[in-house]
């Protein structure tokens, strides 16, 4: 998984949120329109690739819904007639420990949404898959409902406006899971999954092959001490459930200090004592990695705050 981190203050500035490129308005009714349907790639690497086009050019983005923010890497940024501009000094979007400066505004499309989109511009340092030329991540991808299919490598977009729950076009009768989505304050989402019967918050994390458990909930809530991996008896969520999940546990270093709560930040903003609080969340408790989610057929219904599910066989 790319190490992407992103602090947001409490002098916020509406910046990434902006993004114009949404699905366009249309009164709501129970048929969905869909905007886009593209066929996934897998880098070597491990990233799951989308194709989208920057100002007319085709381009490969990595899938990144856990990021706060689309990027793009500098050569191409450097190739395109659009002006950059500053990142906001009071927000710090990081790539590998290394702060993002500059963005851009392109017009971004995938399918048939298009529509000019915040665009970080990625440090030229960062060690980028190469065969990515950037994210598609949670601040664009939010405006849509989003269809994941990774035992097809297909996504599908969609607009919004429908009737609330009728999304599950594909069966009739299989068994559907609802989960709700809680937005993390412009970081990204979680949603609840039960591993063993214990609640834990998971995110998808398509950069990872295999489910990976935090090593502080390993220890203290399944006494999993001093392992790299783990078989479990059951990953559920709303009835579906995989048995016997593999996952790998991957070292938790924030102490259970950073689940939302309000600090002060270490960075130096703007000169040696001015620091500002920061509002500080920690990776997931559970990174569900693509093994789990080539095993469902996932609908993002963001306007609703819910995703569904269904066995990626359902019929």
């Amino acid at each position: 998984m790319a190490s992407v981190r992103a602090r947001v203050f409490l002098s916020f500035l509406l910046f990434v949120c902006g993004s114009g490129l949404a699905a366009p308005a249309a009164a709501e009714d129970c048929q969905l329109k869909q905007l886009a349907d593209v066929t996934l790639t897998v880098s070597k690497q491990g990233n799951v690739l989308v194709p989208v086009q920057v100002e007319g050019m085709q381009l490969k983005f990595a899938l990144s819904m856990d990021s706060l923010a689309s990027s793009i890497v500098p050569g191409i940024a450097n190739q395109l007639s659009v002006p950059r501009a500053m990142t906001p000094r009071n927000i710090s979007i990081e790539f590998g420990g290394i702060r993002a400066a500059e963005n851009i505004t392109p017009q971004v499309t995938i399918g048939s949404a298009t529509g000019p989109a915040v665009l970080v511009v990625i440090p030229q340092t960062f060690n980028m898959d190469p065969e990515a030329d950037g994210y598609l991540a949670f601040d664009i991808l939010k405006n849509f409902d989003v269809e994941v299919n990774l035992s097809k490598n297909e996504m599908k977009l969609f607009s919004p406006a429908h009737c609330p729950g009728k999304v599950i076009y594909w069966t009739q009768s299989a068994a559907v899971a609802v989960m709700p989505i809680v937005v993390r304050n412009r970081f990204g989402f979680i949603f609840p999954m039960e591993l063993d019967g214990q609640l834990v918050e998971a995110a998808p994390i398509f950069s990872t092959d295999i489910a990976k458990l935090s090593s502080l909930v390993a220890d203290q809530v399944y006494g999993v001490k001093g392992q790299t991996s783990h078989v479990f008896d059951s990953l559920a969520a709303d009835g579906l459930a995989i048995s016997h999940p593999h996952l790998d546990i991957y070292e938790d270093d924030t102490n259970g200090e950073c689940r939302g709560n309000i600090r002060q930040n270490g960075m130096k903003l703007f000169n040696e004592t001015d620091r500002r609080l920061g509002m500080c969340f920690g990776p997931p408790e559970l990174m569900l990695g693509r093994s789990e989610m080539a095993a469902l057929r996932m609908y993002f219904a963001f306007s609703e705050r819910k995703i569904y599910a269904t066995a990626a066989n359902a019929q």
